[in-house]
């Protein structure tokens, strides 16, 4: 692995338009200052380049088996329900129903999706207040109450020591990592997976990004299309991306503070991370959907990466936790 202390993303000016939220910037939000915390810098960059398949907590995960990645949600706060993608993008219809499959997780500060084994299928993977961390694992079959196995796996304790999860294939080994911000900080790390062996499945975690202390959301995504993982990142309404491979940054769009449990996914399957996010004022399931365009422009804006956003879900005030 490389250890490099290179700012990739130093401070980005406003822009004139915003990204898929129907409205243009008034004269203020031009000249507005960048938001503060944006000179994010990597110190550790993935060992490969190869594109990653998509994990949880922050990503969707393949619930059902077909190589789409699907949508996990506790509803009422207890309920675990997979919503199956349909395997094309068609509005509200994308995700045609709900599957209950689990319940009892209230209990649960986080939880998230992650293949922990390297089986082509979710696990969930949960902490709970007291800093513990668990799985459930899959089956191998999607089939109502018997999709997760019985009982759950002790991964760890101590977790509580981070206010931010997620999970990704950092190192490009098959086997999804989680990666976490440390509380009270502004650094991110990766506990890279080991392979699912009970306290030992993941290793002591490895500093890769700092300066994220204002961020309000963090995930990882090929946002540029170039085949190796992007932070992206959220602050202060702009949505942002530095390329973890230090080829440079850009803003993605702003007025995001309108939206809440940002997950990456394949929405329409064809093979780019569309984002899915909750809408805050009403609670609809938003896709912005992600165009074949990759093009930045000299003030460091890109705003043709992720179309306006299209329902494909009402009502999602049920769920509290989007995975």
């Amino acid at each position: 692995m490389r250890i490099k202390g290179t700012v990739v993303f130093a401070a980005l000016t406003a822009a004139a338009v915003v990204v898929g939220l129907g409205s243009s910037a008034s004269a203020a939000e031009r000249s507005a200052p960048a938001p503060k915390g944006d000179g994010h810098v990597v110190m550790l960059a993935p060992t490969t380049s190869q594109e990653r398949a998509a994990g949880g907590g922050g990503r969707s995960h393949d619930f059902t088996g077909d190589g789409i990645p699907d949508i996990l949600a506790r509803q009422y706060g207890s309920a675990l329900m997979v919503y199956k993608n349909g395997g094309a993008f068609n509005g509200t219809a994308t995700y045609p129903r709900a599957t209950f499959i689990n319940d009892g997780w209230g209990g649960f500060s986080w939880i998230g999706t992650a293949d922990l084994n390297g089986d082509g299928f979710a696990d969930v993977v949960a902490t709970t207040p007291d800093g513990g961390l668990y799985a459930a694992l899959h089956s191998g079959q999607f089939n109502g109450t018997t999709t997760l196995q019985s009982g759950l796996v002790y991964l760890g304790w101590g977790w509580n020591i981070n206010d931010m999860m997620y999970v990704y294939d950092y190192n490009g080994d098959g086997l999804d990592d989680i990666l976490a911000r440390r509380a009270g900080t502004g650094d991110s790390y990766v506990y890279f997976n080991n392979g699912l062996n009970g306290i030992d499945t993941l290793q002591a975690p490895v500093k890769f990004m700092d300066n994220g202390e204002y961020d309000a959301y963090q995930g990882i995504a090929d946002v540029d299309l170039d085949g190796s993982p992007d932070f992206v990142y959220l602050s202060n309404g702009r949505l942002i991306m530095i390329a973890l491979n230090y080829s440079g940054g850009a803003v993605l769009g702003y007025g995001w503070e309108t939206v809440n449990s940002i997950t990456f996914t394949d929405v329409d399957n064809d093979g780019r991370d569309d984002i899915i996010a909750k809408r805050n004022s009403d609670s609809t399931l938003l896709a912005y959907q992600r165009t074949p365009h990759w093009f930045v422009d000299p003030d460091g804006t890109a705003f043709t990466t992720y179309t306006a956003p299209m329902a494909v879900g009402t009502n999602w005030y049920i769920n509290d936790i989007i995975a």
